[in-house]
């Protein structure tokens, strides 16, 4: 059976420039490149300070081929940046950046970077659409999918959330739900982004155990617009 988020597609290949694939070897999340050199990822992402201990690989689709038959791109990252007050338990502020030592890692895949993702600077509206992306696991306690994978999302009610996710703070935070039952982001997904057209709307952070759950938490691109 062809692997899946839970439900989704698979992407078509390399259609998604500005994603990365992140690791220091211990874990594996997705990340965006925004401007010249910048990855926008989750905090809780970032087990490591060492820029040294982190590959960040661009023009990746799947991941049990050669990053050398897929013609993948590694940037060098030169400084690690998680945000300040980021709460690791609450998975408040749950937002970090990578900073590349390549100035325009766009121009290196082929691609124009400038103006491929905007951040969103108002914040999405209750039942507004998006895109999440990344290659997270198949269902829970399987393996990711080694293909990258998108599913739409719908954001829901900040209250529905709460109730689900308690504490939920609605300025710091989104919820979304896939459009299609029995669908959802998962563990693996995590820093990827969540996509309005070419607006970054979220970042992908956490959610239930159980990852076919009816929600998913992403962190609000929106409220961190001057930090980033």
């Amino acid at each position: 059976p062809a692997p899946y988020i839970i439900g989704g597609q698979q992407s078509r290949p390399y259609s998604y420039p500005f994603m990365v694939y992140v690791t220091d070897r211990r874990t594996t999340c997705g990340g965006t490149i925004v401007g010249t050199n910048l990855v926008v990822t989750a905090a809780h992402c970032i087990g490591s300070r060492n820029p040294s201990d982190y590959i960040v690989a661009g023009h990746r689709h799947n991941l049990e081929a050669s990053e050398q038959s897929e013609q993948a791109v590694r940037f060098q990252v030169s400084k690690v940046v998680v945000h300040p007050s980021y709460e690791p338990r609450s998975f408040d502020n749950d937002i970090a950046l990578l900073v590349l030592n390549n100035n325009n890692p766009g121009a290196i895949q082929g691609a124009n970077m400038d103006n491929m993702v905007q951040l969103d600077t108002q914040g999405p509206r209750e039942g507004a659409t998006g895109k999440v992306i990344g290659w997270g696991l198949t269902q829970g306690g399987g393996r990711p999918s080694p293909v990258l994978k998108e599913l739409e999302l719908r954001v829901i009610s900040s209250n529905t959330c709460g109730q689900m996710f308690p504490p939920f703070n609605p300025s710091h935070k989104i919820c979304c739900s896939a459009t299609r039952q029995g669908e959802s982001a998962c563990q693996g997904d995590s820093g990827g982004p969540v996509m309005s057209g070419n607006t970054l709307i979220g970042v992908v952070s956490h959610g239930a155990e159980m990852c076919d759950a009816p929600a998913s938490v992403y962190t609000r691109v929106a409220n961190y617009g001057s930090w980033i």
